[in-house]
């Protein structure tokens, strides 16, 4: 009888695979354990510092497609656990190169993908519009509840709610599939209120939602409805629950005391994800809570931060049992070591769904210097970052983009600080956005050549 348990010849067909499969920069991964994430896959991979394009899970047959940026990229990694054993969840996971050279979903049709062992075909249907099945349902909900929850996986173009045998159900269409795709795989089975509403979330075989007029129960988010302001948000209306995800909130322990406060862990780990909460324990100030949007960003700040170096103190970056930070009381005595920034401008992928490839890097010690006013000369840049060191470091303005400049601190630490300390900056009439940049060092010359 067959089961979900580890296949005793996975081991003799991986080795098969990987050596009669051209490389591709499409990995295949197999075995993967029943609800397998986008961050746990992550994770595995970016060990061997590649950047991934594209991930497609195959929740039923417990399979992955990983696209990489290059096929060198992707080589590493099927080398690397050619003979070296990956596991997730205890699980030992198979990477093996896939037949494929990219990984597309398209929308509206259903998506075969040929898997590299045996030539079967898997499809998985994809789609931009998505049901949602509200079971257990106790609290009454509304279409700017819905449009909440889904935004934060990208555009929310229409939202339909109905009831069908006294089952209420949402129909959402998202601005992509790649947006519906994510935001299915984040959502199905979690709870829209504490304890209730739970989500099941599946792909529509509509091709497209039509709302003849905004109402109540139907709303084209593109047209615009009389009393409802385009910039509104329900998570500030009375009596709006936001939804509670588990993996949301990282753990942050070995911080140097009393040198952080909750605006400097905003802005540091507001590079990996949005943050709605930072808590800075009050009997433990070398420790803290910070509540991301979802599971996926915060998956990533653990990737990208744990055991940085801080202030001569490597810090552990791990995802916390609690689903949220609870805000305190005005009076409580640890009220100013707790902020709520779920309201902040400074979210970096608000309106851009999840991190990519192209949107982050590692910690380094070349940033990225967005917004530069076109009146501002590459000595006064100098200047600004120089004050964050002992010298002015040098400038290298992008061709044809006197906004963006690459600016080589001189060590990894004061990149760090002076990112925490230069973020939204306000220089002449514009406000900076410094992220980091993966540029080697040696690259920034100081001239307008690139």
């Amino acid at each position: 009888m067959q089961t979900e348990g580890i296949d005793s010849d996975s081991n003799k067909r991986q080795k098969t695979d990987t050596q009669n499969q051209l490389p591709s920069r499409v990995i295949h991964v197999r075995n993967l354990p029943h609800l397998a994430t986008e961050g746990e896959l992550i994770q595995a991979c970016a060990k061997l510092n590649g950047q991934i394009v594209r991930i497609l899970l195959l929740e039923q047959q417990h399979q992955a497609f990983v696209q990489m940026t290059t096929v060198e990229q992707a080589q590493a990694i099927v080398d690397h656990y050619r003979s070296s054993s990956c596991l997730i969840r205890n699980r030992p996971i198979y990477f093996q190169y896939s037949g494929r050279s990219e990984v597309t979903v398209k929308s509206q049709a259903p998506q075969t993908i040929t898997t590299s062992d045996n030539n079967s075909t898997i499809q998985e249907e994809a789609n931009n519009i998505l049901l949602a099945t509200i079971s257990n349902y106790r609290i009454p909900f509304t279409i700017e509840h819905i449009y909440q929850i889904f935004r934060t996986y990208g555009e929310v173009l229409k939202v339909v709610l109905f009831e069908k045998a006294t089952v209420h159900k949402a129909l959402v269409q998202m601005g992509t599939s790649e947006s519906a795709a994510n935001a299915r795989r984040s959502l199905d089975g979690r709870l829209m209120f504490n304890g209730c509403n739970q989500l099941q979330i599946s792909y529509s075989n509509l091709g497209e939602l039509k709302v003849q007029a905004n109402g109540p129960r139907a709303r084209d988010f593109s047209i615009p409805s009389p009393g409802i302001p385009s910039s509104f948000n329900p998570a500030n209306s009375p009596g709006f629950s936001k939804p509670m995800q588990s993996g949301c909130v990282v753990l942050v322990s070995n911080l140097p005391k009393d040198k952080f406060t909750p605006d400097q862990l905003f802005m540091l780990f507001g590079v990996y994800g949005d943050v709605l909460r930072v808590k800075i324990l009050f009997n433990k100030r070398d420790n803290a809570l910070i509540q991301f949007v979802n599971p996926q960003q915060a998956h990533l700040a653990q990737l990208y931060l744990n055991h940085l170096n801080l202030h001569g103190q490597e810090i552990q970056v791990v995802i916390s049992k609690y689903i949220e930070v609870q805000l305190p009381l005005p009076n409580q005595p640890d009220a100013s070591l707790t902020k709520d920034f779920s309201a902040s401008k400074l979210h970096r992928f608000r309106n851009k769904g999840n991190p990519t490839g192209k949107d982050i890097h590692a910690p380094s010690q070349v940033l990225h210097v967005a917004n530069i006013p076109e009146t501002v000369s590459e000595d006064e840049i100098r200047q600004l970052f120089g004050s964050q060191q002992s010298s002015p470091p040098p400038v290298q303005f992008l061709p044809n983009k006197r906004s963006q400049a690459f600016i080589a601190m001189e060590s990894l630490h004061t990149a760090i600080l002076t990112l925490i300390n230069l973020n939204n900056y306000k220089l002449g009439d514009k406000y900076l956005r410094v992220g980091f940049s993966s540029r080697a060092v040696h690259s920034v010359t100081g001239t307008d050549q690139i």
